[in-house]
């Protein structure tokens, strides 16, 4: 018999890699030996408060629509009437990055 490979917990017990974290032994009890298994490490993740305040906007974002109807009923409204009045001005002003009114 080969004794080098039997040791307390059974014979050839896997050993955990070092290399992979740290590895918990999980005892089982058989009926007439008690032997170790290992497991593999736990991984965790938790999320902050602030990441779930930041992706809870960020869907909030993603689900508004791109164009805003209340507006664009505005203009078309007035553009109808013939009441909707353009400041050259303003919109070279902007066009040129001076946003002053």
């Amino acid at each position: 018999m080969d004794t080098e490979k039997i040791d307390r917990t059974g014979v050839d017990a896997p050993r955990p890699d070092p290399s992979q974290g740290a590895a918990r032994p999980t005892r089982r009890t058989g009926r007439h030996e008690d032997r170790v298994e290992w497991s593999a490490p736990i991984d965790r993740a938790e999320i902050s408060d602030e990441a779930r305040l930041l992706a809870e906007l960020r869907q909030a974002v993603e689900q508004a629509p791109d164009v805003r109807e209340d507006v664009v009923r505005e203009v078309r409204d007035a553009l109808d009437e013939g009441s909707y009045r353009v400041d050259p001005h303003q919109i070279a002003r902007r066009i040129l990055g001076k946003t002053e009114d």
